[in-house]
Order: C-alpha cells, then structure tokens, then sequence
C-alpha cells in the first residue's frame, strides 16, 4: 500500500491538485513495489517505487532503455512518462497497458518484431553506462569483440560472486574460465544487435490489440542469440519462436546446441540471487571444458 509520503510525492510530480483516487498493487517481483494509480475522469498511470539509495539510478537507466527503444525500435514497449525522487524513494511513471489476449499468430509476430529489434546495430558491444539485471548490477564496459565482452562483462564477475559465496568450487571455476577462453569459437561472428537483455516471459505483456509489449529491460549491444536463448527459459513462449525468428533473421548452423551456452548468464545470476537450484544450468555449461 503506498504511504502518505509516496501518495503525496506521486501526485505532486503529476500535478492534478488531488489525492490518488484509487492504488492497486500489482505483480512487480522481488524487487520493486509495483501499482496501478488513478484519478477520477484524469488518467492512470502505473509506478514503480523502491528505496532510493538501495538501487541507486536503477529506475533512471530503466526509463532511458524504454525510451531507446520506443525511439529505434519497431518492437512493442511500454512508454516511460518519467523518473523522479523524494527524500526517501525513487520512482518511475509508466503508462498503463490494458492487457488484451494472444492469438494464433501472436508469436509468430513477436518474432518479427525481435528479428527487426536485433538488425540495430553497434561498433562495439555493451551499453556504455552500467544497468541492472534484476537486483544485480550488470556491468557494460564497451568491448570490439563477443569473446571480451561475454567474459569480461557477464560471466566471469558473476562466477566471482558465486565462488566467494560458496555457491562454485574450484573446479566448476575452472570450466567456466575455460569456456570463456573458446567464446569466439563457440559464437559465430556477428554485430552487436539492440538487446532486451532479460526476455524471459515475465518480461512482455499483451495490449489491448493483442501485440507484444516489452517491460524491464536490462539493455545492452550483445549477441542476439543471448535473447533467444532466455526465451526458453522459464515458460512464456511457445515451442516454435526461435524457428519463427529464424524465418526472418537466419540464424548460423548450430544454434541449438548454442543455446546452454547463452542460458549460462541468466544461470548465474539466478544462482547468485536464489541459490543452488539454478547450479546445474550453470554446470552443463562447465562440464564440458
């Protein structure tokens, strides 16, 4: 429930002169306290509010990725209206999508529409400023190759974690290190493509006319079989999406034994933030180096 506080900052950034008419908590994860607002015969809006020193920046960098991509994208994404502080919190304004149903060729479409994100391009891989990955800060130093910025920047900071932690041994270590050695001769070359950065299926909606809509990015320039591969995590697309996407992007030979080897970050990080039940998606990986 938002306390008088978050009521009276939320409603004087947005400047109706009146209380909130009505808040309703809705799903918003672990991490954030996510609500429906509205004011009678004026608008709803949907905020998103946490601590303002305990992610710092997090909903700025969040609001600036919707805006990139609402900018240069032709992909559904929901519209930041703004970011803004108080003295104790941070909040981002969002507009409110009325949720509306798939049908048969929903995924087929969203497809499309990722194929078409992917094709914006970058010299270097990265993003340029850091970001967050849920809670987890997700570095973004600018690299000129996959192999530099896949182990640099994702991979071997989060096995760092994860072995102070006690959640890797040595060994497990050892493997991992290894397959960031053979990164450029496991990934076919490509340009670095726009990414979503976290799509699993809690991370889309469906608007009212039935398309997809993109929520919570963690964005980044990287390999775009990093966004197919965390499409099959964790359920939210269908059986066909990647061959879907492949119809309009073609992608190299071999993309389905690539797969464990673009899940291996999303692995980690969900084994860093809830523990050794993620360690076996971790473990296919480092197995085999």
């Amino acid at each position: 429930m938002l306390n008088t506080q978050q009521q009276q900052t939320i409603t004087d950034f947005c400047g109706f002169n009146r209380p909130i008419g009505k808040s309703i908590s809705l799903h918003g994860g672990d991490i954030n306290s996510v609500y429906l607002i509205s004011w009678e015969g004026l608008a709803s809006f949907v905020v998103k509010i946490n601590e303002k020193d305990r992610y710092p920046d997090m909903f700025k960098k969040e609001m600036h990725a919707l805006e990139f991509i609402n900018e240069h994208a032709q992909i559904g994404c929901v519209a930041p209206i703004n970011y803004f502080e108080d003295e104790n919190y941070q909040y981002l304004l969002l507009d409110w999508i009325e949720e509306g149903k798939k049908d048969e060729t929903f995924y087929v479409r969203f497809a499309h529409e990722l194929s078409e994100m992917h094709k914006l391009t970058h010299q270097q891989f990265g993003w340029g400023v850091d970001n967050y990955i849920g809670s987890l800060e997700q570095h973004n130093d600018q690299k000129d190759t996959w192999q530099e910025f896949y182990a640099t920047q994702r991979i071997l900071p989060l096995t760092k974690m994860a072995f102070d932690n006690g959640l890797l041994n040595e060994l497990w270590v050892r493997g991992i290190e290894n397959f960031c050695k053979e990164i450029d001769n496991v990934f076919p070359n490509e340009q670095p493509a726009l990414l979503h950065g976290d799509l699993w299926g809690g991370n889309y909606m469906v608007d009212a006319g039935g398309d997809a809509m993109l929520i919570d990015p963690a964005i980044y320039f990287g390999h775009r079989e990093m966004d197919l591969g965390m499409t099959q995590l964790f359920g939210g697309f269908n059986d066909n999406f990647i061959e879907d996407y492949n119809v309009y992007s073609p992608l190299e030979k071999g993309w389905q034994q690539r797969i464990k080897y673009t899940q291996l970050y999303p692995y980690l990080v969900h084994l860093n933030l809830f523990g050794r039940s993620y360690l076996p998606g971790v473990q296919k990986v480092a197995i085999l180096f």
